[in-house]
């Protein structure tokens, strides 16, 4: 019992120190670089940043295709696209494996995209709105899902990716159970997002709406 208050001792003083709006590096391997800090719900807020060999056209693509989405994405096991206002305006349904004994989740998100016109900085922000599909009985809503995707050229044929992402996966999944794994899964989705590209899948995808550096 001591033990288990001392652990949430450090987790309350931790919080307290990391709460400046400074970007922590957590992981940094193989010219990959995880950085997390403690947003003031107390849950962290990480990002991953890499440089990759892909066009900002295949970087689109590969985000813009709902249904392939939980084929790479960590702990997504279904996903499709249920509104499209436009190209650069629509909201994804997914649905998340989350370990026992907790319950799996959904969630509902809508995305923006936009485009720098000069620098050709690409940026997909991506929220949840939950309001627009009725609860399942079988899964639990994410409380809340802040993030973005940004793409910065730095050649014609290279790329900086930017992946943050805030989860607040609501329920009793407490911030002390949910923090210690907060940077693997944005992690281990940027890793499995370059074995997909490396497929060549999304290489002759025409995505008009974007233009590559």
């Amino acid at each position: 019992m001591q033990r288990i208050i001392l652990i949430l001792c450090l987790h309350l003083i931790s919080i307290d120190i990391h709460a400046s709006g400074e970007w922590l590096l957590e992981r940094d391997e193989n010219g990959t670089k995880g950085y997390c800090k403690v947003h003031e719900s107390g849950y962290k807020y990480c990002k991953i940043e890499k440089i990759f060999p892909f066009t900002l056209k295949e970087l689109v693509a590969i985000n813009t295709d709902a249904s392939y989405l939980a084929s790479w994405m960590e702990t997504a096991m279904y996903a499709e696209q249920i509104e499209k206002v436009s190209d650069t305006n629509y909201v994804n349904y997914l649905q998340y494996d989350i370990p026992y004994p907790f319950r799996d989740r959904d969630s509902a998100t809508r995305t923006h995209i936009t485009q720098d016109s000069k620098t050709k900085e690409i940026k997909m922000e991506f929220k949840t709105d939950n309001s627009i599909r009725e609860q399942s009985i079988e899964f639990e809503p994410m409380e809340f899902i802040f993030g973005y995707w940004k793409f910065i050229p730095i050649s014609k044929k290279e790329s900086k990716v930017e992946y943050a992402v805030l989860v607040l996966p609501g329920g009793n999944l407490h911030s002390v159970l949910f923090n210690p794994s907060a940077v693997d899964v944005p992690w281990t989705t940027v890793q499995n997002m370059e074995k997909e590209l490396l497929t060549g899948r999304y290489k002759k995808t025409d995505i008009n709406y974007i233009e590559n550096f």
